[in-house]
C-alpha cells in the first residue's frame, strides 16, 4: 500500500513513512529515508519544519528568514530517493 501525507508536522510522518520528500515553494528540496532525513537534514527549511514542534527535538536556531523561493540545493541527488 502507498500513502501520500501532506503536512507541516514532520512528527506526523516520522513513524509512519519509509521515505520523506520536503517541498518548499512548490518544489521538492530534499528527499531521503525517514531515518536519514531526521539524522542529517541538509536544507534549512527542513530544520525549520522540525523546530516548529518543540517535542520533536530541542529547538535549534535556524536561518533568520524563509524566502519565497527555494534555497539553492547543495547537489541534485538530495540523499537520492
Amino acid at each position: 500500500m502507498a500513502m501520500i501525507l501532506v503536512t507541516h508536522d514532520l512528527g506526523v510522518v516520522a513513524g509512519r513513512t519509509d521515505d520523506i520528500a520536503v517541498m518548499y515553494a512548490g518544489k521538492v528540496v530534499e528527499t531521503a529515508s525517514a531515518q536519514t532525513l531526521f539524522s542529517s537534514m541538509r536544507m534549512p527549511y527542513t530544520e525549520a519544519l522540525l523546530d516548529v514542534d518543540p517535542q520533536a527535538r530541542v529547538p535549534q536556531p535556524h536561518p533568520a528568514g524563509i524566502h519565497p523561493r527555494p534555497p539553492p540545493q547543495p547537489d541534485q541527488s538530495t540523499h537520492g530517493l
